[in-house]
């Protein structure tokens, strides 16, 4: 019988060296070897999207939920995000402090050298429900996030766990998040208001009156 040579398709990972993320994965070299623009991938777009999709791992870690204190004091708060009535995020003022000093080190640690050129630092391949660490692309501030959706071209959608705010970015942006960054809870508390609904029968805001509720929170310091 003639040797039939023959290829195994396969990819060679490298064990991660980075032992301050716990729930670290190891490194691809394929993805690496994409991510860098070295080659492309022989898969199609859509297929890409699914491989991703559908290779979702558990991961251990998680952000602390946020203190909630409810006593008979008002809790002055922060708007960071509002959809409507029904869907708003608040930052308790009280833990301003800490989030500012936590942002002010993932600053120098992001831009730190032995992190910035380190390729074991980037998220190669993000996976749904990841921690990560995203570069911001209006002030290029670090802000602490997790990974909601892997989307096509490169680019994940992610959720500012201390605002509440989402983003879509590009891998480029993604960092892995050490666990050092994970002490203080998530900051964005998902909130609605109580024991209210909307007039109409479809129980859907109205454009209109959802521009009211932000306007009036604009121009009001707010409690709750």
């Amino acid at each position: 019988m003639d040797f039939i040579p023959f290829f195994c398709m396969v990819d060679i990972c490298c064990i991660s060296d980075i032992p301050s993320v716990s729930d670290d994965l190891s490194l691809s070299i394929r993805e690496c070897f994409l991510f860098l623009e070295f080659g492309r991938s022989t898969l199609s777009e859509d297929g890409e999207h699914t491989v991703k999709k559908i290779g979702a791992e558990f991961f251990e870690r998680s952000y602390h939920n946020p203190h909630i204190l409810f006593n008979a004091a008002p809790i002055q708060v922060k708007i960071t995000r509002l959809d409507s009535p029904s869907s708003f995020y608040v930052q308790c003022c009280s833990s301003k402090a800490s989030l500012k000093i936590t942002i002010g080190e993932m600053k120098q640690h992001y831009t730190s050298e032995n992190v910035a050129k380190q390729i074991g630092w980037k998220i190669l391949n993000p996976k749904i429900g990841m921690l990560c660490a995203v570069k911001c692309s209006s002030d290029n501030l670090w802000f602490r996030a997790c990974i909601n959706d892997v989307r096509s071209g490169c680019k994940v959608l992610v959720t500012n766990v201390d605002t509440g705010e989402q983003e879509v970015v590009y891998y480029e942006r993604l960092c892995k998040i050490p666990d050092k960054f994970l002490q203080i809870p998530a900051q964005a508390i998902h909130c609605k208001l109580a024991n209210i609904i909307p007039i109409n029968d479809d129980k859907v805001w109205d454009p209109s009156t959802i521009e009211k509720f932000r306007d009036i929170l604009e121009e009001n310091d707010s409690i709750m």
